[in-house]
């Protein structure tokens, strides 16, 4: 495997600092001369901020999720839950 084929995949890492070579998804610029291949994936210069976030796969034609863009948040879906309780 090549680091074209992984560069720009978010990798969940269990550490506080990202490993050398790494950048972490907090929504940092970086700089696109040092890494080109990242900066074809993410011309602004700017990485996505996943900080707190599920990662979510693109609906692809699916239907689940139609009209979201790539790279695209995703707000609270939360429904108000009633329920009937009988005893």
């Amino acid at each position: 495997m090549s680091i074209r084929e992984i560069a720009g995949i978010p990798l969940p890492y269990p550490g506080d600092v990202a490993p050398s070579g790494w950048l972490k998804c907090n929504g940092q610029a970086f700089d696109k001369t040092a890494y080109p291949i990242l900066a074809e994936l993410y011309p602004s210069g700017h990485l996505p901020d996943l900080r707190g976030e599920f990662i979510r796969g693109a609906d692809d034609g699916r239907g689940v999720d139609a009209g979201r863009a790539l790279l695209s948040a995703q707000g609270d879906a939360m429904q108000p839950i009633t329920a009937k309780w009988t005893i």
